[in-house]
């Protein structure tokens, strides 16, 4: 590993065999959203200069028409291990972020008010993954976070998807409390048997007749129904409909009607609407849960 001086004296790190292609050219930053790029300017003539990054300048080809992702967060960290050139729609999809009216506090979970319980979910490459549901919300959350840091480490997108498919909950145990102490607590002394006394003659039975029964007769209730709504099985979804228990996902291409699947709940469907607009029309399609530009 070598490191790269730049011109307002920070650093960028690059691997020995990428050294003496990045170091013949002097290497400025770039600030960006909070984040620092290296770059440098390159004559094309005519008086005009085209921009360089020194990642791209090391994956070349490999990341033409594609972003490219670093791995650990350092964008000055530009070994060829940290870097990784990904299409922008598979960064939209991998980027954690919250549902829409979401009922939790961290990403990628949800409160599943039929079940009672915290779910999570994480989507990789367009293949949406149910990591369970849980009964903590932290839990659910670390849960997320552990398939989330294995999506970060893995390259390769499907050996990811079959790693956090294996990925358990950990269990975390709470101590027992401790036995209690049995104390032994001695026996009271035996009292003395008390004196007999001769017992007092019978009491005379007196009959009372018996008040005659009133019957009273019992409150009827009254079972109040609520309306249901006008149409309880319409979805707010583009592209979802409700049938036989579960909310499917359609899309028309070409004049006709194509079937994405059934899903248990509505957000999925129109997830999986979203996904098929996005391969089918690109920048063009209208969404259930736009993508931040």
């Amino acid at each position: 590993m070598r490191t790269i001086g730049l011109s307002n004296g920070q650093i960028t790190l690059v691997d020995d065999a990428d050294y003496e292609l990045v170091s013949q050219y002097r290497w400025n930053v770039e600030s960006r959203d909070g984040r620092h790029y290296a770059r440098t300017n390159e004559p094309k003539g005519n008086g005009k200069y085209g921009t360089i990054y020194l990642h791209r300048l090391i994956l070349g080809d490999s990341c033409k028409g594609k972003q490219v992702e670093f791995i650990n967060g350092n964008t000055l960290d530009s070994r060829r291990e940290n870097l990784r050139a990904r299409t922008r729609t598979a960064l939209q999809l991998d980027k954690p972020s919250k549902r829409k009216n979401s009922t939790s506090s961290y990403n990628g979970v949800f409160w599943n008010a039929t079940y009672k319980k915290w779910c999570t979910s994480i989507t990789i490459e367009r293949t949406h993954i149910y990591l369970g549901s849980f009964h903590s919300e932290v839990e659910a959350a670390s849960v997320y976070q552990r398939a989330h840091d294995i999506r970060s480490s893995e390259p390769n997108p499907q050996s990811a998807i079959e790693a956090i498919k294996q990925l358990k909950p950990v269990k975390v145990k709470t101590p027992k409390p401790p036995k209690p102490v049995k104390v032994r607590i001695p026996k009271a002394p035996k009292t003395p048997k008390p004196v007999k006394v001769p017992k007092p003659p019978k009491p005379v039975k007196v009959r009372i007749p018996k008040a005659p029964k009133v019957k009273i007769p019992k409150a009827k209730t009254i079972k109040v129904v609520a309306p249901l709504p006008d149409n309880p099985m319409v979805s707010k979804y583009k592209g979802v409909y409700y049938d036989k228990g579960y909310w499917v996902a359609t899309i028309k291409l070409d004049g006709q009607w194509n079937t994405l699947g059934s899903f248990l709940f509505e957000d999925d469907a129109a997830t999986a609407y979203d996904d098929a607009a996005i391969e089918a029309l690109g920048d063009t399609a209208i969404l259930n849960f736009p993508i931040n530009s």
